[in-house]
């Protein structure tokens, strides 16, 4: 699937997600520009898991796991907003690196799988 199927397929997922109408447009945007950087299965995985919202409370972004039959929710400021792009999509896909990767808690360990695979996405979108 090349990256232009990718993004349509995102963009019907991403339409449908309700969770994603408590963001601001600019916010919505970033989270479903970041989304297409991933393949389709992870997608699919993210639009039926995840829930997105924004708030004020934390500086940048958490994903948290209530429990194993609630679904993974991810919350972002609103403040990324103001950060250069590219920082704000880093944050973004390390936060989804954390949902696709099933992590339960933040620990040292889960932090460096989620930096690295956010890393090999974006590394992926850029290559040098």
């Amino acid at each position: 699937m090349n990256h232009k199927e990718r993004m349509v397929y995102a963009w019907k997922l991403y339409k449908k997600h309700k969770a994603g109408k408590t963001m601001s447009t600019k916010l919505k945007k970033l989270v479903f520009e970041t989304l297409t950087y991933f393949p389709k299965k992870q997608i699919s995985y993210v639009n039926n898991n995840v829930w997105f919202i924004s708030n004020t409370i934390f500086p940048k972004g958490r994903m948290i796991q209530l429990n194993n039959k609630i679904k993974q929710i991810i919350i972002l400021s609103e403040d990324i907003t103001n950060l250069p792009k590219e920082e704000a999509k880093y944050i973004i896909t390390h936060e989804i690196s954390h949902a696709t990767l099933n992590h339960k808690k933040s620990t040292k360990k889960t932090e460096k799988e989620a930096i690295d695979y956010a890393n090999k996405i974006l590394d992926e979108k850029n290559p040098l």
